[in-house]
C-alpha cells in the first residue's frame, strides 16, 4: 500500500509508522488510510493519543495552579473569601492544586496562628485531620492528594478568613523576602518524609492543645514554617519549623507536669 502525506513537506515515515499515522500533542494525524483489518488498531491508537493529551492537559493545569510565594497563596485565599460567604477546604484545594504538599500544609498552619478561625470550636481539630490525611498520603507517595467529601465540604466564614489573611500580610511579605533555596537536603524527599511524620504527631496532640491557651498558634507556626520551607526549598526555615515543633511538645509536657 502506498502512503501519501497530507503535506508535501512532511518527512517520509517508516512503513510501520506511516500505516498508523503521525502523533502530535493534539492527537493523531493520519497520513494514510488504514486497511479495514487494522480498524481495531486505529481505535486503540486514537484512545492512546487522547489519553496522552488529557494527561498533558492535567499537568498544565497543575503547573498553572502552582503557588510561587506566600503572598500569592494569601492572595488566592483572599479572593476565595471575597467571592463567597464561606470558604471550604475543597475550595482551597481547588485554588491551590492537589499536587503540592507545601501550600496544602501552609494553609491550615496560617489559619491556626492568628486569632479568629483557630478560636472557633472544632476548627483546629478539622485542620489537624486534614493535615494527617495529606501527610499520610505523602508518605504513601501519592501524586495527587485526596480528602473525603465530609472534610472537603467543611467551611469557615469568609469574614474570619479575610481577617486572618490581613493579619498575616506583613509577616508573609517579610518571609517571602527572607526565604530562598538553601540546605535543600532538609526539604527534598527524605526531608519531606520527616516533615510529614512530625506534622502527623503534632496533629494528634490537637485535642490537648485546644485546652492550652495559645498552644494551637504554636502548632500552627510549626505547620506554616514546614509548608513555607517546602514551598521555597529553604532548609533554614525547616530548622525553624523543627524548633517550633520541639516548643509545642515542650508546652504540652510542661502543662502535663504542672
Amino acid at each position: 500500500m502506498t502512503v501519501v502525506s497530507h503535506q508535501d513537506h512532511t518527512p517520509k515515515l517508516a512503513p510501520e509508522i506511516g500505516r498508523m499515522g503521525e502523533f502530535t500533542p493534539m492527537g493523531r494525524i493520519d497520513v494514510g488510510a488504514l486497511p479495514p483489518e487494522d480498524s481495531s488498531m486505529r481505535a486503540r491508537l486514537n484512545d492512546d493519543a487522547e489519553a496522552i493529551q488529557d494527561d498533558h492537559g492535567d499537568e498544565g493545569d497543575d503547573d498553572e495552579k502552582a503557588v510561587q510565594s506566600l503572598d500569592e497563596l494569601l492572595d488566592r485565599i483572599d479572593d476565595l473569601a471575597e467571592d463567597q460567604s464561606h470558604v471550604s477546604i475543597g475550595d482551597v484545594m481547588d485554588s491551590l492544586g492537589s499536587k503540592s504538599f507545601g501550600p496544602l500544609l501552609l494553609v491550615p498552619g496560617l489559619l491556626l496562628i492568628p486569632p479568629g478561625p483557630a478560636d472557633i470550636p472544632g476548627v483546629p481539630i478539622l485542620l489537624a485531620i486534614f493535615i494527617i490525611i495529606i501527610s499520610a498520603q505523602l508518605l504513601m507517595n501519592r501524586d495527587h492528594f485526596w480528602i473525603p467529601d465530609w472534610l472537603e465540604n467543611r467551611n469557615v466564614e469568609s469574614d474570619g478568613v479575610s481577617k486572618a489573611v490581613g493579619w498575616l500580610r506583613k509577616p508573609a511579605h517579610f518571609m517571602d523576602r527572607c526565604s530562598r533555596p538553601r540546605l535543600e537536603f532538609l526539604v527534598t524527599r527524605g526531608g519531606q518524609y520527616a516533615t510529614a511524620v512530625i506534622c502527623i504527631l503534632i496533629s494528634l496532640t490537637t485535642p490537648i492543645l485546644s485546652l492550652i491557651p495559645m498552644s494551637s498558634s504554636l502548632a500552627g507556626a510549626a505547620f506554616a514554617a514546614f509548608g513555607l520551607a517546602l514551598l521555597s526549598r529553604d532548609g533554614v526555615i525547616a530548622l525553624v519549623a523543627f524548633a517550633f515543633s520541639i516548643a509545642t511538645v515542650g508546652v504540652i509536657g510542661f502543662n502535663a507536669m504542672g
